[in-house]
């Protein structure tokens, strides 16, 4: 099955897949006060929300040095 990738953007359904998390993972790591995830781009219903591939890569690299410090 190809997969079809906004340019510049992930979906809901992307980051649980990448992260193999929950959506509720996703909505607690948002709303955590030390490095929380990046909130979405466009908000929409279900899995239809697209997060910045940017913002959340900046994010995955800020968690790497915390975790490496």
């Amino acid at each position: 099955m190809n997969k079809i990738i906004i340019s510049g953007y992930w979906t809901t359904k992307d980051l649980m897949e990448r992260y193999k998390v929950s959506r509720m993972t996703l909505n607690r790591w948002m709303n955590r006060e030390i490095n929380p995830l990046p909130k979405p781009v466009f908000w929409a219903i279900g899995s239809q929300n697209r997060w910045s591939i940017d913002a959340v890569t900046d994010w995955e690299n800020s968690m790497s040095k915390k975790n490496a410090a």
